[in-house]
């Protein structure tokens, strides 16, 4: 990841009132997409869903790509209770190919 957008996201983590630990621990050598998850999914669980979307938004904008992004981008709608898009999202995801498992991921959260 690059260092401008690990700020961003810091940054953006620390103006939402949350110390952004997943990310402070990164190293330069270690998958930045498992350390943007775990935060996303962190905030969430700390009723932070309006955060984590912003996370996961601003990660994507900075080059940061995955079907596991858009699968927590969609839990994080649905979170706010914007189910319809979150359902959009998860029927491409579950319409893709490549990763199996994310596909039945999303099938399962379509049902």
């Amino acid at each position: 990841m690059e260092p401008v957008l690990l700020q961003d996201l810091v940054q953006l983590c620390r103006a939402g009132g949350v110390e952004p630990d997943y990310l402070i621990g990164i190293q330069h050598d270690q998958d930045p997409l498992t350390a943007v998850l775990k935060q996303s999914i962190a905030l969430r669980e700390a009723d932070a869903a309006a955060l984590s979307l912003q996370l996961l938004d601003r990660a994507v904008q900075g080059g940061v790509q995955s079907g596991w992004l858009q699968d927590n981008r969609a839990r994080a709608l649905l979170a706010l209770g914007r189910a319809d898009e979150a359902l959009a999202i998860w029927a491409d995801l579950s319409a893709e190919d490549g990763d199996a498992t994310l596909q039945a991921f999303a099938r399962a959260a379509l049902n």
